[in-house]
């Protein structure tokens, strides 16, 4: 504990993406922040971990072990290559509810996308023209270096971490002469070497050079070799997220056949696992 930092100031999450997944996190943030919604599902607002044993056994909250970070510290940003902002992307995403959204329209609204450092070639999908005019790879990492910069300034923000929340790009083979060593990880990029540097790794490189942490979380692949042939429906389970139709889990359990009276109040889901379902099962009786 001595070694961690005060969580002090604000936050600025710069997030790679504004699609289904990222809408969705910042809606849900801004909604519990404005007491419209419970964050069920996240572990650092919601949990609480055993620390002690025996009679000095007691359960904390993750806020208590470590500094976080307060929910209204934080200020988002986005790169994307459509240039809808975040509540138009919240709309067209259909994950959430044009109800539970339009409460916090304004805040959404002003979270508008840079220009995505972007090569078509890496997600031949994706036809959007919100995209950097870059020379060389090195170019698209100075500029996203100055975005992170631009940002930090005229928000106010005192640490930015950068999520990777984009749309999966096509696998790059690990080539031992470019991607082992950092001097020759900079070669590449500024004789632009294309083939083995791919714009997530610009966007790593530039977040860990303005000292900003990088997190990868990129969705699911349904299309990788090793889930071709699953069930459709498993498939689909990652990338189900928002507002699910489920009791509170500290309810009172009741046996089987009494649990269809329990209520059923919808909460937001800033975080869950893979493979939780979107409606919990209910058990059939038979006529």
């Amino acid at each position: 504990m001595s070694n961690v930092k005060k969580a002090e100031g604000k936050l600025g999450v710069l997030v790679v993406g504004l699609g289904a997944v990222s809408s969705t996190f910042i809606t849900g943030v801004l909604m519990t922040r404005k007491g419209l919604a419970k964050p069920v599902g996240s572990m650092t607002q919601y949990d609480r971990i055993r620390v002690g044993e025996g009679a000095e056994k007691k359960y904390l909250k993750y806020n208590e072990i470590v500094p976080l970070a307060d929910l209204n510290d934080i200020v988002f940003g986005a790169w994307d290559v459509y240039p809808q902002n975040a509540y138009e992307s919240a709309i067209n995403c259909e994950v959430l509810k044009e109800k539970d959204i339009n409460p916090v329209k304004d805040e959404l609204e002003n979270i508008k996308p840079m220009k995505a450092a972007f090569d078509h070639n890496y997600a031949k999908r994706l036809e959007g023209d919100n995209v950097k005019d870059c020379a060389t790879r090195w170019d698209m990492v100075e500029q996203l270096r100055e975005d992170i910069r631009n940002f930090k300034k005229e928000n106010g923000v005192d640490r930015i971490v950068v999520l990777w929340a984009a749309s999966t790009e096509v696998y790059v083979p690990v080539n031992e002469k470019v991607h082992y060593n950092l001097a020759d990880l900079e070669a590449a990029m500024k004789a632009d070497d294309r083939e083995n540097i791919a714009p997530s790794m610009c966007y790593a490189y530039a977040a860990l050079t303005e000292g900003a942490p990088f997190i990868m979380g990129a969705q699911h692949n349904s299309r990788h070799p090793r889930n071709v042939g699953t069930r459709r429906k498993d498939q689909d389970a990652y990338r189900r997220q928002g507002l699910q139709n489920r009791p509170d889990p500290r309810q009172v359990r009741l046996r089987p056949h009494h649990r269809h009276t329990l209520p059923r109040p919808e909460r937001m889901v800033l975080d869950q696992h893979p493979r939780q379902p979107r409606r919990p099962r209910t058990r059939r009786t038979r006529k």
